[in-house]
């Protein structure tokens, strides 16, 4: 699903900006995810909650977040791993360590510290979604774990890698804020933003 929302093409059209400022990359890329994730959650589980107002009793229908946990994919998903905490502060954390080898454009995996997942819905959160082999490395791990069922949400993503992902994994659903035109000899997305790691860290 593409969110197609004014306030997150406005978001993602700042951080596309090269003229940003690391500050206001980071500011971008948190509200971002923060609309991104929200509409994520639209279609997860809900459950229902009674309350007592002054007047009676009103029901409504709210996310079930017992069994729900993040998973963010290192580094640049830590900022996306920020905003889900402030979305849905009850949930676990999960990181996932993967970068990229420049030479061959496949993923090497460095780390990995989980809250229990087994039987729980895993989101995935991951700026970008280019080759789709870090995204893969950490779907790969977590079918292993034998969780209830896992989704991504990322800021854009590359038409290569939603294929990737969705050849090796058709059943995961991902939200992202733009798919655009294709990946460069290099491996990056164009027209992209650069490297989210590289700008939101300033490294």
């Amino acid at each position: 699903m593409v969110v197609q929302h004014p306030l997150a093409a406005l978001e993602l059209a700042r951080m596309r900006d090269k003229t940003a400022t690391q500050r206001e990359f980071r500011e971008a890329l948190a509200k971002l995810s923060s609309y991104l994730i929200y509409e994520h959650l639209r279609a997860d589980v809900a459950q229902p909650l009674a309350v007592n107002t002054p007047l009676g009793v009103s029901t409504a229908q709210v996310l079930d977040s017992r069994h729900l946990v993040f998973v963010g994919i290192l580094r640049a998903g830590l900022a996306m791993v920020a905003a889900a905490m402030q979305l849905v502060p009850d949930v676990p954390v999960g990181l996932f360590g993967a970068r990229r080898d420049e030479t061959t454009l496949c993923p090497e995996h460095y780390y990995t510290n989980f809250p229990p997942v087994r039987g729980r819905r895993v989101i995935v959160l991951d700026p970008m979604l280019a080759t789709g082999g870090s995204m893969i490395s950490c779907l790969d791990y977590l079918a292993a774990e034998s969780v209830a069922g896992v989704s991504a949400v990322c800021a854009i993503a590359a038409p290569e890698g939603i294929a990737r992902v969705h050849e090796r994994y058709p059943d995961v659903r991902l939200t992202v804020g733009a798919v655009d035109a294709h990946l460069n000899q290099n491996g990056y997305i164009v027209p992209g933003l650069g490297d989210a790691g590289d700008r939101y860290f300033g490294t």
